[in-house]
C-alpha cells in the first residue's frame, strides 16, 4: 500500500502527539507511589512502540497506537439504549483464548501502545487475565459495568499494574440505575472505595446523555471521582439507537464537550478524554486505523466499536494484513466525509456510506 507524503507526515505527527499524551498520563499515574516503577517501564515501552510504528510506516503499513478489542458480545445487563445490543452482529464463535493471546502478541510486535479490552461485559471471560499477565508492557484499560468483580478478579487488578479497570457510570445513583439497572450504582460505589483503599488506579467511562450532562461535567462531580482514586475520565458522547434520540446531547452541550478535556486538565490532576470531541483537533474521525481500530468478539476487523462493518476477519488474516484492508484505507483517504460536525459521531452519521464500502469490498472478494 502506498501512502501519500501527507499521510506519512500525519502519522509521524500523530505519533509525536501520542507520546506527549502518554508522558502526561504517566505523570498522573506515578503520583500513586505503587505505580512509579511501572510508569517508568511503561514509558520505555511507549518509546519503543512509537519507533516500531514509524518503521512499519516506512514499510507501507500504517499502525495505529490504539486497539479496541472486544473479547465477548455477551453482557449480564440490559442497559437502556445499549448500542451493542441494538446493532447485534451476526453471531459466530467468540475469539478463543489462544487467538486473543496471538492478537496481543502481533499488536506488540508492530508497536500498538494500548489495548482497550471491551465487550459486552469483558469480565465474563476470566481467561483474559492470563493473557494480560504475560504481556506486562502493554497497558490494558478494561471497561466493565463493575457488577461481576469478585475477589479473584480484584486480585488480578491489584497485582497486574498494567490493568486499568474503567468503570462505566452515568453520574449519580438515579442516572446510573435508571439506565443500567437497580443496584448498579451501589456496586460501582463499593468498588471505587475498594480500589482507593488498596491504592489501585482506576478510570471512569461516562456515557454523556442529555439527562446527565450538567451533572457529569460539573467540577463537583469530577472532583469527587478524583478524590476516590480515579485517574482517567472518559466522556463518551451517547450514540443513538432506534427510539433513544431523547438521550442525545444538544448542540450547545456538544460544543462544550469538545472543549471539556482541556478545561478539566487545567483544573484537575487527571487524564481526561472526550470522544468524539477530542478528534476535532486532528481534523475529525480517528477510526479505521488512523489512530485506532476495533476487533469484534468474533474477529471482524472494524473501523470502530460503533461501526460494525468489515471486509476481513483476524482468524483468517494477520494483523499486518488486516491493517492493509482496502475497506479501512478507503475510509481514511475519504476523510473529508468524516470531519466532525454538529452531528456528533461521523461514522454513525455516515453509516450507510461505510456499510456500502464494506459491501463493495466483500462483493469484490
Amino acid at each position: 500500500m502506498i501512502f501519500t507524503d501527507k499521510e506519512s507526515l500525519d502519522a509521524v505527527s500523530f505519533n509525536n502527539d501520542v507520546m506527549k499524551f502518554m508522558k502526561e498520563s504517566l505523570k498522573v499515574i506515578i503520583t500513586n507511589p505503587r505505580y512509579i516503577f511501572f510508569g517508568l517501564k511503561a514509558l520505555s515501552y511507549q518509546l519503543r512502540a512509537a519507533s516500531l510504528r514509524n518503521k512499519k510506516e516506512k514499510e507501507g503499513v500504517h499502525v495505529p497506537p490504539f486497539l479496541f478489542l472486544s473479547i465477548t458480545d455477551r453482557c449480564n445487563l440490559s442497559c437502556i439504549g445499549c448500542f451493542a445490543k441494538a446493532h447485534k452482529r451476526k453471531e459466530k464463535q467468540e475469539l478463543s483464548t489462544e487467538k486473543i493471546s496471538d492478537i496481543v502478541t502481533q499488536a506488540k510486535r508492530i508497536g500498538i501502545s494500548l489495548i482497550f479490552i471491551i465487550g459486552g461485559e469483558p469480565l465474563l471471560r476470566k481467561d483474559i487475565f492470563k493473557i494480560t499477565r504475560n504481556n506486562e508492557n502493554i497497558i490494558f484499560p478494561v471497561f466493565t459495568n463493575g457488577t461481576l468483580l469478585d475477589e479473584v478478579i480484584f486480585e488480578n487488578f491489584k497485582t497486574q499494574k498494567n490493568l486499568i479497570p474503567v468503570l462505566s457510570i452515568e453520574g449519580d445513583q438515579w442516572n446510573t440505575d435508571q439506565r443500567r439497572g437497580k443496584g448498579v450504582f451501589s456496586s460501582l460505589k463499593e468498588l471505587s472505595e475498594k480500589f482507593n483503599k488498596n491504592h489501585i488506579i482506576w478510570g471512569a467511562s461516562i456515557t454523556v446523555t442529555k439527562s446527565n450532562y450538567d451533572q457529569v461535567t460539573s467540577d463537583e462531580y469530577i472532583d469527587a471521582l478524583l478524590k476516590k482514586g480515579c485517574k482517567l475520565i472518559l466522556f463518551i458522547e451517547y450514540v443513538p439507537t432506534s427510539g433513544s434520540d431523547s438521550l442525545v446531547i444538544d448542540q450547545d452541550q456538544r460544543d462544550h464537550l469538545a472543549k471539556i478535556s482541556k478545561e478539566m486538565k487545567k483544573k484537575f490532576n487527571g487524564i481526561f478524554v472526550s470522544f468524539p470531541g477530542d478528534e476535532k483537533e486532528y481534523g475529525g474521525c480517528l477510526s479505521s486505523g488512523k489512530a485506532f481500530l476495533h476487533i469484534s468478539a468474533f474477529g471482524d476487523v472494524e473501523p470502530c466499536p460503533f461501526s460494525p462493518y468489515s471486509d476481513c476477519n483476524i482468524n483468517e488474516v494477520s494483523l499486518d494484513e488486516a491493517l492493509k484492508s482496502d475497506f479501512l484505507h478507503e475510509i481514511r483517504i475519504n476523510h473529508d466525509k468524516l470531519e466532525e460536525t454538529s452531528s456528533g459521531c461521523a461514522l454513525w452519521n455516515n453509516k450507510d456510506w461505510v456499510a456500502s464500502l464494506a459491501s463493495q469490498k466483500n462483493h469484490q472478494e
